[in-house]
């Protein structure tokens, strides 16, 4: 049974969890300069695909500003470094991973392991547009030294604008996730192993990933949107004695109101 959750606007500060963990609903079309962007009310679903352990299901405020070079979208603060005719920019960013788990909540599967730690990435990010196509190549590091793994992602994207209103984009990737990181998430140590899950070793994996952005305008203030994200997991994750699904889906669907 999925948990509902309200979160309240003081976890602004620390961003909201989408992705999370990945990606989020970008902010409207820039028009002016100084403080601007958006805000709103965003739901989320998420499934696990640990053994025993139910999806998420969250109400969120969503906010999105711009401010000269440093931006806030969604669960990333950044910085741009550099910037090329806005055509391609590379970034300096923040973002938190909230993969963690308490082992209570994995029941008889996960008794007598350890919880594992939610954390905070941080990396560069490249982007290029070419027309429609859009590329983005993600490379983080966890800073709080939970994991003390690393992540690369890269993503190319195709929207099409179907009328004045409304736009859908679709996208494919790849995920790379380090030993480390792997190892402290779905890993098993000697402490925790037992007759029903043996020590288990994370490898570096790598992820294929798919996704659907559809925007709609309702005004020139404001638009719905909805993003559906799909992530095969690799053998190195499925293999664990901890995981019993493939695969990892996240849904997006929210309003946001521009400043």
């Amino acid at each position: 049974m999925y948990k509902l959750l309200i979160v309240g606007l003081s976890l602004l500060s620390m961003s909201f969890i989408v992705s999370a963990e990945e990606t989020s609903p970008q902010p409207l079309p820039r028009i002016e300069e100084g403080l601007h962007g958006s805000a709103g009310l965003l739901a989320f679903a998420r499934s696990q695909p640990y053994k025993g352990m139910n999806g998420n299901l969250l109400l969120l405020p969503t906010l999105n500003l711009e401010i000269s070079d440093f931006y806030l979208r969604g669960n990333t603060t950044g910085y741009h470094l550099l910037s090329f005719k806005q055509r391609a920019a590379v970034d300096l960013i923040l973002r938190p991973r909230f993969v963690g788990y308490r082992a209570d909540d994995g029941g008889e599967a996960f008794r007598g392991m350890h919880n594992r730690s939610d954390s905070l990435h941080g990396g560069v990010s490249a982007n290029m547009q070419f027309d429609s196509l859009k590329l983005n190549l993600d490379a983080l590091t966890d800073l709080l030294g939970k994991s003390k793994g690393q992540e690369v992602s890269a993503t190319v994207g195709n929207a099409f604008r179907l009328d004045n209103a409304l736009s859908i984009t679709p996208s494919v990737g790849l995920k790379w996730q380090s030993e480390k990181y792997t190892d402290y998430y779905y890993g098993v140590t000697q402490q925790e192993a037992s007759l029903t899950r043996p020590l288990y070793k994370g490898k570096s994996v790598l992820n294929y990933t798919a996704g659907l952005n559809v925007n709609y305008l309702l005004n020139k203030q404001s638009h719905l949107f909805a993003q559906f994200e799909y992530e095969r997991l690799g053998s190195e994750i499925t293999d664990s004695p901890l995981v019993e699904d493939n695969k990892i889906m996240r849904f997006y669907l929210g309003y946001g109101w521009r400043f």
